[in-house]
């Protein structure tokens, strides 16, 4: 079934151990494609734009670390009728390493939040283009 989201909540999702449905699709066939993978798991996800040093600083301090980042973010989520506050405070604060998945796959993420926020600065929703579809399911 897809559960579609915002433009917004597709992003800031990409802070917190989401994916891009694109970056899903590198994976799987980056697995099918090696071979000598026979069984594993690895985790899947957006890299993360901060490092884990970092991460304590960004479970405290959510919107200022976020600003110092990415100058104008607050705004541009406010022009989009989000709640900055909860869009930052959604889905924890838990980092997932993808160190395993570039390792072994080669994978490489290609959306990640910073792509998101320069797209959204430009105003560009083709970014992704799956925001705001209707729900259906088979």
């Amino acid at each position: 079934m897809l559960v579609p989201e915002s433009f917004v909540g597709y992003g800031f999702r990409l802070l917190k151990g989401g994916v891009d449905d694109r970056d899903v699709a590198q994976a799987f066939l980056l697995g099918i494609d090696d071979t000598t993978v026979t069984f594993d798991a690895s985790n899947v996800m957006a890299e993360v734009p901060f490092s884990t040093e970092e991460l304590g600083q960004w479970s405290r301090e959510l919107e200022s670390f976020l600003e110092q980042r990415y100058p104008g973010v607050t705004k541009l989520i406010e022009v989009q009728r989000a709640d900055f506050g909860e869009l930052v405070r959604m889905w924890g604060f838990t980092y997932w390493s993808i160190e395993k998945a570039k390792r072994v796959l080669g994978y490489r993420p290609r959306y990640n939040f910073p792509e998101f926020f320069e797209a959204l600065k430009r105003g560009d929703r083709s970014h992704y283009p799956y925001a705001n579809l209707p729900w259906w399911g088979v």
